[in-house]
């Protein structure tokens, strides 16, 4: 153990500092504050298609449907569907809504029309006939439906009765005089009434009247004397009328606005009183929990019926146009630019000096509970029965700071600020120092070690102390959390969770738990187990040997980052920076009972402090103090299943209840519901089964399933849905069958099975054929390529050349040359053993080729007693002897530019080019002439006689055929004519491409 001493507090004494003051001089106050509601409010933001809401209703699934100037919103609590003109509505500015017993939602716009939305479908003029043949004169004030299912369409000069039975009816006209309609509304018999105003002779008479649908549609008067009741005022649905003329149906009372005020016969005293109406007044609501919600430009201004005052004002400065309370209890409110707020009644705030007091830690007893400030040390007290704060007090000398922590022991409290540690009876009548605030410490965390001895965690390491005595060191590290548990101290740290063990031995606990080698926010020991606030898994539960349970996001925990612990009993409460959870510490698998969040209108998401008293919560948060009564939250919460759409291979498919028929090509199914709870703020739960597939229950919070590619046969999707509260829904049964796909019948895998058979013997049949054949072709094909060489080898050695070599040779001998013959000679035997060795051969080498052709052209040449001259060129790149090509493949194109281009020039200077070059993997081989041309040629051959015609060029045609017939790569010839810059005959360019 390290003990140290200061300056300060070596000669301290046990002083107590008592420091009585007035209320005001320490900033209390009595509960003139009290408390508000809580909000959640939706705008365009949000998806609400319209920020100017001017009506609300709810259907009977359950929908909210919202209707503003820029079209209609439908919500599920989650989320919001839309509609505007694309999707039917007559105009996108919708100010009255109103929902049938057949569930259809009317819609009246902002022009002389009407429309309604029926099973997924909007109606209007052009697609309803009842609606086309209306003709409405000016806009809808209201839509009613009367007890014989007539729907009655109000304006401000006539009313529309469309007829239960088919048909409509107008009555806008009564006796003689113009009809001026102030409002409607149906009694509690289901008759419909109309108030209005009828000029007739230079006058206007108020009156009430019936409306009669029993036959012929008609209208009896009642006068209207003063403010006496009107007819059948017992039974009666009364209206309440507002000085502007705008109206709102209510249950008990009825009234006509006399300058005074509002007039209403109530029954709870059964008398006729006044209320004065507040200043920019819109609509009166009735609400189901004896109040009236006056509707105002300026807020919503609450009325108690039974104590005979206005009790609340909420959304003050919003101009509010309308207020209705949907199935879970919940009152919505519309306004004029800020969309709409949810006000939960379950869900209130404690009004404090700073309506967004930045709460960080909350203890209390009984009776009392007291909430710390993150500025300038403020502590709250709050009265737990009203839920009134009593009381605001600084603790003294501190100028700035915060409240980390607040304790409970015998009859004192203990405030822990980040500058000092005080304590104060319950009374809250003072604060008393202790020593260890003139160590000028920054203090993080405390726990109660012993009666009077606490251990604090400070920026830099932990020490414990009474409240007035010595500082004793027991740990030097940045501490962030302590508590006492398993007969030791464990310390949380930045870097993960010490124990300080009986004897003073220090362990490292995450060394061998990772999920405690993180920032450890908070420490609580309850149930027998030290609870760990982590910083990066969520909570973490721990034995003191080992982790027995991690709860975070992917176990269904609010957030990762925890804020606060608080036990109750077997309930763990654990704030997160997303949100509150209630975890059941009874069931070993830790299950998360309930969440919370700003959606079910706690002030803000993140939770810095929880205190439970029996079953109030009280919660803080960065914006202020909620708290509710969670029993209260749970009884009226709903979770209502609705099936949206079943779309099949990209088609919707409606669902009547009936099993849907599939074919065989519709396995593409997406199932798209919602539940609805609005108290749950979309954390919705859904289990589901798919019998013919699934075994077990599965769980998701998408509110869609897709199976892509399911199998033939007969299925039922078993839906549920759970809300926050644990609320079920009912469950959902849609049976479907998907019809055998084609090769699953039986008499086509039989077919399938022959044809399978038929086309293998068909098959190995043709291969057979095919090989035969060619193997056939091939041996043709050799045996004619044989003869076909051989020809060629005659063709090279055709008479006519070796005659008029040999006559040359003859005329060397009679002229007596005999060095020129000898010359001839040579180069005569020298080609004949060239053609004999090269035809023997399937390949020969460029080089082979080259020398052939030189050969050749030399005694061409001499031939023709150098008439023409020649060149053979071959590319450099080209490695001659290992490149090879077909033999005898361009001597017939030279011997052909010679025999018909260079020999009928007429003054010779003839010229023979060959070029052998490499492009691409292919020799590109040019035979080029400065001969007469192809069509001089043809024109020699049609004039003179040839005695000899050679067969070279259609030989080597047909062996260019053959190879190609026979080869991947095939040898490609190109002829063309060459022409000088006067466009006559030049010569004639041959090319052959041969793959190599």
């Amino acid at each position: 153990m390290h003990y140290f001493t200061t300056n300060f507090v070596c000669s301290l004494t046990a002083t107590k500092e008592l420091i009585l003051s007035l209320f005001f001089a320490l900033g209390c106050y009595a509960n003139a504050i009290g408390q508000e509601f809580s909000y959640r409010h939706y705008d365009i933001k949000d998806g609400l298609v319209g920020n100017y809401v001017y009506h609300v209703v709810q259907d009977k699934d359950g929908f909210l449907w919202f209707a503003t100037e820029t079209g209609v919103s439908r919500f599920d609590g989650t989320h919001f569907k839309n509609f505007t003109t694309e999707d039917g509505l007559p105009d996108n500015e919708i100010v009255r809504l109103f929902v049938d017993s057949k569930g259809r939602v009317w819609m009246a716009p902002f022009r002389n029309s009407v429309c309604y939305y029926y099973k997924g479908k909007i109606y209007n003029e052009k697609s309803d006939t009842i609606l086309r043949n209306i003709k409405m004169r000016h806009p809808a004030r209201q839509i009613m439906e009367d007890a014989a299912h007539n729907i009655l369409i109000v304006d401000d000069r006539g009313l529309c009765i469309i007829l239960a039975k088919g048909g409509h009816h107008w009555i806008d006209r009564y006796l003689t005089g113009d009809l001026g309609i102030s409002t409607a509304g149906i009694d509690k018999r289901g008759n419909p009434y109309i108030i209005a105003r009828i000029y007739t002779s230079n006058q206007y008479t108020t009156a009430c009247l019936e409306v009669k649908t029993d036959g012929v549609p008609r209208v009896v008067m009642h006068q209207v004397q003063g403010f006496e009741q009107l007819p059948g005022s017992v039974e009666m649905r009364y209206t309440l009328f507002t000085p502007d003329g705008l109206v709102f149906p209510l249950e008990d009372y009825v009234g006509i606005n006399p300058p005074t005020g509002l007039q209403y016969w109530g029954t709870f005293d059964n008398r006729r009183d006044t209320i004065d109406l507040p200043p920019g007044l819109n609509v009166i609501a009735h609400g189901p929990d004896g109040l009236l919600y006056f509707n105002t430009f300026n807020g919503v201004k609450v009325y108690d019926l039974k104590a005979k005052k206005f009790t609340a004002n909420l959304l003050e400065s919003e101009n509010v146009s309308y207020c209705m309370d949907d199935n879970e209890g919940n009152k919505w409110f519309a306004t004029l630019g800020k969309g709409v707020y949810m006000v939960s009644p379950d869900v209130k705030r404690v009004k404090l000096l700073d309506a967004k007091e930045y709460i960080t830690a909350i203890n209390g007893n009984k009776n009392l509970l007291f909430a710390g400030a993150n500025a300038d040390n403020r502590i709250y007290k709050i009265d737990l029965a009203t839920g009134n704060c009593l009381a605001s007090r600084f603790l003294p000398w501190l100028k700035d700071g915060k409240i980390v922590d607040i304790d409970k022991m015998d009859n004192h409290f203990y405030f822990l600020s980040t500058r000092g540690f005080y304590r104060s009876d319950t009374a809250f009548k003072g604060f008393e120092s202790s020593s260890i605030n003139r160590g000028g410490y920054t203090f993080k965390d405390m726990a109660l070690v012993s009666a009077d001895s606490f251990a604090f965690a400070i920026h830099s390491y932990t020490f414990t102390q009474s409240f007035i005595g010595l500082p004793h060191k027991i740990f030097n590290k940045r501490s962030t959390a302590v508590c006492q548990a398993y007969g030791g101290l464990f310390i949380g740290t930045l870097d993960g969770l010490y124990f300080i063990g009986p004897a003073g031995q220090t362990q490292y606990l995450g060394e061998s738990e990772p999920f405690l080698a993180t920032r450890i926010t908070k420490l609580l020991f309850a149930n027998n187990r030290l609870w760990v606030g982590t910083n990066a898994y969520g909570v973490v539960c721990f034995d003191g040997k080992k982790v027995i349970k991690k709860v975070a996001e992917k176990e269904g925990l609010t957030g990762n980052i925890v804020r606060a612990l608080y036990a109750n009993g077997n309930d763990l409460w654990v704030g997160t920076d997303r949100g509150l959870n209630k975890l059941n510490t009874a069931d070993s698998s830790l299950p998360i009972v309930s969440r919370y969040s700003s959606a079910n209108g706690l002030a803000s998401d993140m939770i810095n402090a929880v205190y439970v008293a029996n079953s109030m919560v009280y919660v803080g948060t960065p914006d202020g103090l909620s708290f509710f009564d969670e029993t209260k939250a749970a009884q009226k919460s709903r979770c209502d299943l609705r099936l949206l759409a079943i779309t099949v291979a990209g088609t919707n498919r409606p669902f009547t209840g009936e099993a849907l028929l599939l074919n065989r090509r519709e396995t593409n199914i997406r199932f798209e519901f919602v539940a609805i709870s609005y108290v749950s703020g979309g954390d919705i739960t859904y289990s589901y089964k798919l019998v013919g597939i699934d075994d077990e229950w599965k769980t998701t919070r998408d509110n869609f399933l897709l199976y892509p590619a399911l199998p033939s046969g007969n299925y039922e999707l078993r839906l549920m849905a759970t809300n926050k509260f644990g609320v079920k829904s009912e469950e959902l049964h849609i049976p479907f069958t998907i019809g055998k796909k084609l090769f699953e019948e039986n008499w086509f895998r039989v077919a399938m099975v022959l044809l399978t058979i038929g086309l293998a013997w068909a098959l190995t049949s043709w291969r057979i054929r095919r090989i035969r054949k060619r193997y056939r072709e091939k041996i043709e094909t050799n045996t004619r390529i044989a003869t076909l060489e051989q020809q060629a080898l005659k063709a090279q050695m055709n008479p006519h050349f070796i005659f008029n070599c040999l006559n040359s040779i003859q005329q060397y001998v009679i002229d007596k040359d005999v060095l020129g013959a000898n010359k001839f000679i040579t180069g005569f035997s020298r080609l004949i053993r060239q053609t004999l060795e090269n035809s023997s051969k399937q390949l020969i080498s460029v080089g082979e080729e080259e020398a052939f052709l030189n050969a050749y052209l030399s005694l061409e040449k001499l031939r023709f007693e150098g008439r023409f001259e020649y060149q053979v060129q071959v590319d450099g790149q080209i490695s001659k002897e290992e490149v090879f090509l077909p033999p005898m493949l361009l001597q017939p194109y030279v011997e052909n530019s010679i025999r018909h281009g260079i020999r009928l020039m007429q003054n010779g200077g003839g010229l023979v080019n060959i070029n052998i070059s490499l492009a691409f993997n292919r020799l590109i081989c040019t035979v080029v002439d400065n001969g007469v041309g192809r069509e001089a040629a043809q024109q020699y051959k049609s004039n003179q006689h040839i005695e000899y015609q050679s067969k070279g060029m259609l030989l080597t045609s047909q062996r260019i055929a053959l190879f190609n017939k026979n080869a991947k790569e095939q040898i490609i010839l190109q002829v063309e004519d060459m022409r000088d810059s006067d466009g006559k005959a030049s010569g004639t360019k041959i090319t052959l491409s041969i793959p190599i």
